[in-house]
């Protein structure tokens, strides 16, 4: 069984840093429903072209943006 790790990039900070060269944008608020509806289309088109040949994810990661916001 072939296993798959995930990281999901949340790219939502209260500003941005001088030293940060991650895709990342200062949003208030935070459109929270758009991100998730398109995050799960690109998932699901992913899988499809790159790795329906997974049969388990045994991590995910997430990761970006202000960890607390």
């Amino acid at each position: 069984m072939s296993y798959l790790g995930i990281y999901i990039h949340i790219p939502f900070c209260l500003s941005k840093c001088p030293y940060c060269s991650f895709n990342s944008y200062v949003a208030n608020p935070v459109p929270e429903d758009i991100y998730i509806k398109i995050l799960l289309l690109e998932i699901r088109l992913i899988y499809v072209e790159r790795f329906s040949d997974y049969r388990m994810v045994d991590s995910i990661y997430f990761g970006g943006g202000t960890p607390s916001f």
